[in-house]
């Protein structure tokens, strides 16, 4: 494999002299035009994609927004799991007080905080993460998503002859597709499979210790799993 990982502008080691709000419409889309404008220019198309947190997301609008011979598989893990107390997509109270639950991280298990504090600074990761709840409170991050009309064309990237899964989706147990609006949408897609990690009693394990993930919680065993379905052209239907 060749591997190319970036942070989109704002994030990561791409900071930008003036931070990025999360609050910004259309963030998550331009992150997409980015990534694929980058693998463009690199010459190295068709690439797979792999996306983690709300990287699913961009992942999946990138898949959306690429010519469909430019791809070759989509792999997406943790979203809505990514940090110690996962913010759902819309927070149903909608008064400032809906967010108390989630500010606090120094509750955060040292092997998250640590790595994001190493990079932002434990001042701009806090300014950063209420910025992001902020978000999702005012459903931003949503309304990017359904505003960008991602599940048509998400089918026209999708060869109907094909019988080979082509988005692949790693969750937390004990959840169901309808809980969210990716696990649904992807659960509505014949090339599109959903499995679950782990059993429930390892995953409270885990989670504590490594905020439900499993490029964290077995990196053998995840970059494992992840090459081999990224190299066979097999169904996943009757294997997980």
């Amino acid at each position: 494999f060749t591997a190319v990982a970036w942070d989109p502008p704002g994030q990561g080691l791409s900071i930008l002299p003036e931070e990025r709000s999360w609050k910004t419409p259309g963030r998550l889309e331009q992150d997409a035009r980015i990534g694929l404008q980058l693998m463009r220019q690199l010459n190295m198309v068709p690439f797979s994609i792999l996306g983690w947190a709300e990287g699913v997301l961009t992942a999946l609008l990138t898949f959306s927004k690429c010519l469909p011979d430019e791809t070759r598989k989509v792999v997406m893990w943790a979203n809505e799991g990514a940090v110690p107390c996962s913010v759902p997509m819309t927070v149903p109270v909608t008064g400032f007080g809906a967010l108390e639950p989630y500010r606090k991280l120094s509750k955060w298990p040292i092997a998250a905080r640590g790595p994001l504090e190493a990079i932002y600074g434990s001042n701009q990761l806090k300014r950063q993460w209420l910025d992001y709840l902020e978000a999702k409170r005012m459903g931003v991050i949503q309304k990017n998503i359904a505003g960008s009309n991602i599940l048509s064309r998400i089918n026209e990237n999708l060869d109907p002859r094909s019988k080979h899964t082509k988005l692949l989706l790693m969750r937390a147990p004990g959840r169901e597709n309808t809980e969210d609006w990716l696990t649904y949408t992807l659960s509505t897609l014949e090339q599109a499979r959903i499995i679950n990690w782990m059993n429930q009693e390892t995953m409270q394990t885990e989670e504590f210790h490594y905020c439900w993930g499993p490029h964290r919680a077995n990196p053998r065993k995840f970059q494992t799993f992840t090459e081999t379905f990224l190299c066979h052209e097999e169904s996943l239907q009757d294997k997980y």
